[in-house]
């Protein structure tokens, strides 16, 4: 008889137990639920960072669909931006540039790499920012800017003699490879793990 006491006891506790732990699991799940719900607010925030010249700006670190870019801004002596120029990545891999209107767009803008020469690239489109240009980034391209420290982009002015402006390369090669580690994080099909 005791030992059936003994064992009773020992089945009452262990469904109890099991109870209390599966509730404890549930509000766990529930309340991170919640919190992916509503986010952080520190993690709502932009977040920037630098690599020489070039500045890699993210959206929310949780966000799969946000992402980075890697932009370098060149600037007159006056203080006004001459060019801003993006790297985009992925299957259209790319630099975008945007220079202020008042540009002659027949001739397009020039662009080069470290001691190539200088290859006309056509404005796709104007608005209140600037004039755009897209500069396709293929393999040969991707590793003359990897390779190199600097290239010209060319404007072409009303008064119709070009004028050429150095942009810089310092930093780009790291900037790409977090970018790279960037997305592979952001994809990766456990973030929503870690996040």
């Amino acid at each position: 008889m005791l030992e059936e006491i003994k064992r009773m006891d020992w089945k009452f506790w262990g469904v109890r137990a099991g109870i209390v732990l599966g509730i404890m699991l549930a509000g766990a799940l529930v309340l991170l639920g919640i919190q992916k719900l509503i986010g952080h607010p520190e993690e709502a925030a932009q977040l920037s960072y630098s690599y020489g010249d070039w500045r890699m700006d993210c959206g929310p670190p949780d966000d799969a669909k946000g992402g980075c870019a890697l932009t370098e801004n060149l600037f007159a002596k006056s203080g006004e931006t001459i060019a801003h120029i993006v790297y985009v990545e992925g299957d259209h891999e790319r630099l975008e540039i945007v220079v202020p209107h008042g540009v002659l767009l027949q001739p397009g803008m020039g662009f080069s790499v470290g001691k190539d020469a200088v290859k006309a690239y056509p404005y796709e489109t104007c608005d209140a920012a600037g004039c755009l240009a897209f500069v396709p980034v293929d393999d040969a391209m991707r590793a003359a800017l990897l390779a190199n420290g600097d290239g010209q982009i060319v404007l072409m002015p009303p008064q119709g003699k070009p004028i050429g402006f150095k942009y810089s390369l310092k930093g780009f090669s790291d900037g790409v490879k977090a970018l790279e580690s960037d997305r592979n994080r952001r994809t990766a099909w456990w973030r929503f793990l870690v996040s």
